[in-house]
């Protein structure tokens, strides 16, 4: 699977790679959405450019993007509000962001 990762802080050329990562798989209260679309919200930029570093703390390279719609492809076995092949729009928690590839991990809290 491909995803926008953010591997340094300041303007998005130079600091932005497309990786090969494996798919990821959704825990308990979690779904895996096949992204169709994601939107760059601008606490997107505020994070690139470090604006947020004393809150956020993390290891790059880490994943892009909050807001994305899709269809689901797999949920946890506590998932019971969504099935596969629903279509949702999700906002990604802070901790697991990743809207920006193909598949993205939310929870299912976090989805419409």
């Amino acid at each position: 699977m491909r995803k926008y990762m953010q591997t340094g802080y300041g303007a998005m050329r130079g600091n932005v790679e497309i990786l090969d990562v494996p798919n990821p798989t959704p825990w308990d209260y979690e779904m895996a959405v096949e992204v169709h679309a994601a939107a760059l919200n601008p606490i997107d930029f505020k994070i690139i450019h470090g604006a947020l570093k004393p809150v956020i703390k993390e290891k790059l390279p880490t994943p892009m993007g909050f807001d994305g719609s899709g269809v689901v492809s797999a949920i946890g076995d506590r998932v019971t509000q969504f099935k596969v092949g629903d279509a949702v729009f999700f906002r990604a928690d802070i901790r697991n962001r990743g809207s920006f590839a193909q598949i993205c991990c939310v929870g299912a809290d976090l989805a419409t």
